[in-house]
């Protein structure tokens, strides 16, 4: 049975108080759950284990998360956040209602509007897809291509200038030290480029789902959805799938 942290009752981290509250059958498990399909699709060529479990995981421990919160059970959400208890995998269940088993692989979720919603934005917003796997891949590799060159460049005016002045040798290295660090500027950026966007998300998200609680609060929710959601920036190829008609409004 779904349970409900009781947040007038002292808190444990060994045994934390719950009080039982099942889900009706208009929630997020039950009918609408069967009636809603979210349909995904991960396009990776050679198909890895380790990136469908990288999505099944993320995909399952979000989805939890959102249930909670839909559910408005914040305790629960920061006790499972923190612990992640097994038991609510098995009290609120991602279930899956097809599954194929060529690639790209083709996953229908069983899910309500509301979070079919959540997840729907979260992987528009972060997720690797095709195109943008292809233009991240060209982007390091041009980083790649362009600091070995600059390496080449320094070492050739290094040999072809060491016999005539030590100063200049020096110069050529200074010169590769300075583009080197200006690369590594330019990783740091796109990294909190995509440290921002994913908070940015973990907000909406957030919004969305819990839009009457309280500001310090929403943050706190906030920050709980950010692992999750970095599996999926994470993930390789998966995409909403809008090829089928689907039925989340």
């Amino acid at each position: 049975m779904p349970k409900q942290r009781n947040e007038s009752a002292p808190s444990s981290a060994d045994e934390p108080p719950f009080s039982a509250r099942p889900f009706g059958p208009s929630e997020e498990r039950g009918a609408a759950a069967t009636e809603v399909g979210l349909r995904l699709r991960i396009v990776e060529e050679p198909l890895t284990a380790h990136n469908v479990a990288i999505v099944f995981t993320a995909l399952t421990d979000l989805y939890t998360k959102l249930v909670l919160l839909k559910r408005e059970m914040v305790g629960d959400l920061v006790y499972f956040t923190q612990t992640h208890d097994p038991s609510y995998y098995v009290d609120t269940p991602l279930t899956i209602s097809s599954l194929t088993q060529n690639s790209p692989v083709s996953i229908v979720l069983n899910v309500g509007p509301a979070i079919g919603k959540a997840l729907e934005s979260i992987i528009d917003a972060v997720a690797l897809t095709p195109a943008r796997l292809k233009a991240a891949k060209l982007a390091n590799e041009q980083i790649v291509q362009h600091a070995r060159a600059q390496r080449a460049e320094a070492q050739a005016r290094g040999v072809n200038l060491e016999a005539a002045s030590y100063l200049a040798l020096e110069q050529a290295r200074v010169d590769a030290e300075r583009e080197a660090l200006k690369l590594e500027r330019e990783r740091l950026e796109l990294h909190e480029q995509r440290l921002r966007v994913t908070l940015q998300t973990a907000r909406m998200i957030t919004d969305m789902m819990a839009p009457k609680t309280a500001a310090d609060a929403r943050e706190m929710i906030a920050q709980s959805l950010l692992p999750e959601i970095m599996q999926l920036r994470a993930a390789r190829g998966l995409i909403v799938d809008r090829d089928h008609p689907r039925k989340l409004a």
